[in-house]
């Protein structure tokens, strides 16, 4: 029951977020990045074998948040969406992942 319950309101979010249109965050908003992946073990056990990587972001004054499937988590892949999805002067803040480190050149903060 847990898994169906799981999978209902992760449906529901993601479906909610591809429907909203626009950017989130502005200048001297806090928007926090991070990827996912979403699957399942094979028979429960071991490490997680299939699945979709997740790609999302919540700013943290108007709770707006965005999530999008990527196949790829590459720095041109995740930046187009950073660009697509965030508005520029926000202040980014993510994981120390290194193709982050570009954010400031292309006018946000992080």
């Amino acid at each position: 029951m847990a898994r169906s319950v799981v999978s209902d309101m992760f449906v529901y979010i993601f479906t909610w977020s591809l429907k909203r249109q626009g950017k989130i965050g502005g200048k001297d908003m806090i928007v926090e990045i991070d990827e996912s992946k979403f699957g399942k073990r094979k028979y429960n056990v071991g490490r997680i074998v299939e699945g979709q990587w997740v790609f999302g972001g919540i700013c943290r004054e108007t709770k707006s948040t965005f999530l999008v499937p990527v196949e790829k988590r590459d720095k041109d892949t995740l930046l187009q969406i950073i660009k697509d999805k965030i508005e520029p002067g926000s202040i980014i803040i993510s994981d120390c992942w290194k193709a982050n480190n570009c954010l400031q050149d292309e006018g946000f903060q992080h």
